[in-house]
């Protein structure tokens, strides 16, 4: 059987334009919509879309390259990092974003709450990776290393954010630009 790929671009492109689209018109819809909240969305949508792109596609399609199931999955941490400290890095840095979106995006509020919901998306994307690797796309690996290090970047990004909202200014500026979350 040929194998076959879902590209990268193809999807994302129309997927991040459609999830601008909507989250701009949710926002109008709601009179929250300004300029530094629709800057915060179409940055949290090309955000989404660039880890995507990373940690999903493209996305090779094989039927016929079966594997067993403990070959998508590792579950003892830190094995692989003496070997790969990139590759824990880069799991870091692709999540300190998110830590820094969540209180202009989501009610919250605490270190505790962001590394809860870093871990949820990270276990959620870890989850679709080894369905796709146990089903048609034999390669991704389901990885704790990944949940730690997507954790922990998580935490980083929600720092720097609670470090920059110290200082009144950029307080002011951050409000405005959250309430994502308090549109109702």
């Amino acid at each position: 059987m040929q194998t076959h790929e879902v590209p990268t671009l193809p999807v994302l492109i129309p997927v991040t334009a459609a999830a601008v689209a909507v989250t701009l018109w949710w926002l109008h819809r709601h009179g929250r919509l300004t300029g530094a909240r629709a800057t915060v969305a179409i940055v949290a949508c090309v955000y989404g879309a660039v880890v995507l792109g990373h940690v999903l596609l493209p996305l090779p399609i094989d039927m016929d390259n079966a594997r067993p199931w403990r070959a998508s999955v590792h579950l003892t941490p830190f094995v692989d990092v003496a070997e790969d400290p990139i590759g824990m890095i880069l799991n870091v840095a692709l999540f300190v974003p998110l830590g820094a979106l969540l209180p202009l995006l989501t009610r919250v509020t605490s270190m505790r709450r962001a590394a809860f919901l870093g871990l949820c998306v990270s276990l959620s994307i870890e989850t679709v990776q080894l369905a796709g690797s146990l089903t048609v796309s034999p390669g991704r690996v389901a990885d704790v290393d990944d949940l730690i290090g997507n954790t922990v970047g998580t935490m980083i990004g929600y720092a720097a954010y609670s470090l920059l909202a110290m200082a009144p200014a950029v307080r002011r500026l951050l409000d405005r630009a959250a309430s994502l979350a308090n549109a109702a």
